[in-house]
């Protein structure tokens, strides 16, 4: 997401600003998991090296010796593979979750724990039976999904006819007092605003 791409389609300033702080934080967040991962995939691929060399030094010990250590690197180098394939899954099923907008990290390790229990595979893009596990949840937990209702607005108590949009985190932000009189004010509101 770049800014210009917002400014093109007339969003203000200020929320660009936090439009590009929150993505900024979800790509440090997925660096960092990426930094992890390519860690592992790294020691992976220095136990294979380090298997090689060893091989190369059983040439002079006798073939019992030699036949046991090469099971033990075989051993281990299929579950470096299969180490490196679930990890891949399990990236792609993080993906997935990430694209459904949770509301939060505690649901999406939820979901990702759910689906990964279920031993859903991939065909293509397409993870094949999650709308099976998905949809129940999503009845039944309707408050873990990001709202698609847009924003309330209302219109100032000034009297002027100028609109202003009180978002979730402005109203986080408000004192007792303000609360309050909102919610005397316009209780519908309040009621929205504090879920």
């Amino acid at each position: 997401m770049k800014r210009e791409e917002l400014i093109e389609l007339n969003v203000p300033e200020e929320a660009i600003d936090k439009i590009m702080q929150i993505n900024g934080a979800d790509i440090e967040k997925v660096k960092t998991a990426l930094e992890e991962k390519e860690k592992a995939l790294t020691e992976a691929h220095e136990n294979l090296e380090a298997a090689n060399k060893q091989i190369e030094e059983f040439k002079g010990m006798d073939i019992e010796s030699i036949q046991k250590a090469c099971d033990d690197w075989k051993q281990k180098a299929e579950q470096a593979e299969a180490d490196k394939q679930k990890f891949i899954h399990e990236s792609k099923v993080a993906g997935y979750v990430k694209g459904l907008k949770l509301k939060d990290e505690i649901y999406e390790n939820h979901v990702t724990k759910m689906l990964l229990d279920k031993g859903l595979q991939f065909e293509g893009d397409k993870l094949i039976g999650a709308d099976d596990v998905v949809n129940p949840f999503k009845e039944s937990h309707p408050d873990a999904f990001q709202s698609t209702k847009p924003t309330p607005t209302f219109v100032a108590a000034t009297g002027t006819s100028q609109e202003t949009k009180l978002t979730k985190e402005d109203f986080r932000k408000m004192g007792y007092s303000e609360c309050l009189k909102l919610k005397n004010e316009n209780p519908e509101l309040y009621e929205q605003l504090k879920e």
